[in-house]
């Protein structure tokens, strides 16, 4: 028998979105992770801090025991003394809330401030909300005003430091929670009803379906889609997701079960991928050869390394602006030395080789890196006009473009290397298809043409997971913070996690060389069609 269940504000927000990710939350929890220092969690819980302090006569309700924080926050309820409560504890109808910023008014009004890392108001943050609104006044308080206080995005901090009171920005949603009420309601019924069930609901995951992705990427993704086939009809490139709920629902779920009647429907891509994966040989279309040209070698391969700090590290730093705080490049001299090339060798390359060599940065300094790095980043690349290979241009011209920004001086030169740009991934998505780029399952993470996905498939000795530290871009952001401020973590070191860093990047780099490598190869087997 199950015993009778609750609803938190997490879960209710998780129902909203899907209710097997609630039944989950319940019966099939995740390890609690480690909060690292400089992830998302950690830079949400330093925010929740420092809006704490913006409010007069604050009281924390600090006991986990749900039990021991109800009790407590009855006795701070009924204590005019008590302006704020912090993290007060309230239930009504199985509905457990603990609120972020409490706060009485006069009158023995109240108000709910719920306090966001985002820069802007999403609608799951209004559920949030309306859930707590809900509870509080179940529970007999006045609520007159329910507020969300987030980071302003337009804030620039100054040399002073972080001035948290012009740092976050507040809105009033009273009224758009009063109307989400009924929502409320009726969700809240609907949600209990799902975790007095004794078998998880049945709910089919789409890769590109938003539920999947709302709320961060969903934490059991992989539990959700563990018999989901390699060649799932996700994966058939830019599919409308319409057009996969159809295909799921008659029974259609791998690229190799499409009915003659799906083949006539698929654009020229995707049919690409269908005949390829029928097949089992490399698409690889005619005008690949010709576009390859414009890559050579010479060519110099390049990978920034960067983050968005919601809290501003540096002085005249706005909230979220893009900080690069490294880069790899790469440099080989020539074809026939780049078609030799192993990734050993590509990982040994120094600065000190002759022909094919590598040059890196990684800021070293307390301060704003921006300068030392664009001085760093001309000195590798700006005495030749050779190509820069990149892969997915975006992010390197987001990069290029922060530093010229930072670096105004310097704007110039910096800015003549956007021409220089050339991007491997469209050259791959629009002229290849390999059966291999499904050798792993599909994750929410990186796509089906993601480098983590494509360059193994030109080389077996490739892997990301090769890497004993760092593998993840977003790992690497949180590891410049922690160099930044020295948060590290227990058994981490300065040095052991800057070796981490300048590995994981260089590797980046070295798979564009595989690409590369593996794409001459294609056109000069003739296999294009």
């Amino acid at each position: 028998m199950i015993t009778k269940q609750y609803l938190t504000k997490s879960r209710f927000v998780a129902g909203q979105t899907c209710p097997l990710r609630l039944w989950f939350s319940v019966y099939d929890k995740q390890p609690k992770s480690t909060n690292v220092p400089g992830s998302p969690s950690d830079i949400g819980t330093k925010i929740g801090e420092k809006a704490r302090a913006l409010f007069a006569n604050g009281v924390l309700v600090g006991s986990l025991s749900h039990k021991d924080a109800i009790t407590q926050t009855d006795e701070l309820l009924n204590q005019k003394s008590s302006q704020t409560i912090f993290e007060a504890a309230l239930e009504f109808q199985s509905v457990r809330v603990r609120i972020d910023v409490l706060e009485r008014l006069a009158g023995n009004k109240w108000r709910i401030v719920e306090v966001k890392s985002s820069t802007h108001i999403k609608a799951h943050h209004l559920d949030d909300l309306a859930v707590q609104y809900f509870v509080a006044h179940g529970c007999g308080l006045d609520v007159v005003s329910t507020q969300i206080m987030h980071p302003d995005k337009d804030y620039v901090r100054s040399s002073g430091g972080v001035d948290w009171l012009s740092y976050f920005s507040t809105k009033e949603k009273l009224s758009e929670v009063k109307a989400l009420q009924d929502k409320v309601k009726q969700s809240v019924v609907e949600q209990l009803n799902v975790l007095e069930q004794t078998n998880a609901p049945k709910v089919v995951p789409m890769a590109n379906e938003g539920l999947c992705r709302k709320v961060g990427n969903c934490d059991y993704w992989a539990k959700c889609t563990m018999d989901m086939p390699l060649d799932a009809v996700d994966r058939l490139n830019r599919i409308d997701k319409k057009v996969v709920k159809d295909l799921k629902s008659r029974g259609v779920n791998a690229i190799g079960d499409l009915l003659e009647a799906d083949v006539m429907a698929l654009n020229p891509k995707q049919l690409n991928q269908y005949k390829a994966l029928i097949s089992g040989d490399a698409y690889v279309s005619s005008s690949l050869r010709k576009e390859l040209e414009d890559f050579a070698p010479p060519a110099h391969y390049l990978d920034f390394e960067f983050t968005t700090c919601t809290i501003p590290l540096h002085p005249n730093m706005q909230t979220n602006e893009l900080i690069a705080f490294q880069w790899s490049s790469h440099f080989v001299d020539s074809r026939n030395e780049l078609m030799a090339l192993s990734v050993r060798e590509c990982m040994a390359f120094s600065p000190n080789d002759r022909l094919n060599y590598h040059n890196e940065f990684l800021a070293d300094e307390d301060g704003d890196p921006s300068r030392s790095c664009a001085e760093a980043l001309l000195t590798a690349l700006g005495n030749d006009t050779y190509p820069i290979l990149v892969y997915y241009k975006t992010a390197e011209t987001r990069a290029i473009k922060s530093l010229a920004i930072r670096v105004p001086g310097l704007a110039k030169p910096l800015l003549d290397l956007l021409p220089r740009l050339r991007d491997l991934y469209p050259l791959v998505e629009n002229n290849t298809f390999l059966v291999d780029y499904f050798k792993k399952p599909l994750s929410l993470d990186s796509g089906t043409f993601s480098i983590k996905n494509t360059a193994p498939a030109f080389d077996t000795n490739f892997d990301y997971a090769n890497l004993q530290g760092i593998n993840k871009g977003a790992a690497a952001g949180d590891s410049y913070y922690r160099l930044l401020t020295g948060e590290l973590m227990s058994g981490e070191t300065n040095e052991g996690l800057r070796k981490s860093l300048l590995e994981y990047c260089k590797y980046d780099t070295t798979a564009m060389i595989v690409l590369h490598k593996g794409l001459l190869s294609l056109v000069s087997d003739g296999q294009s069609r």
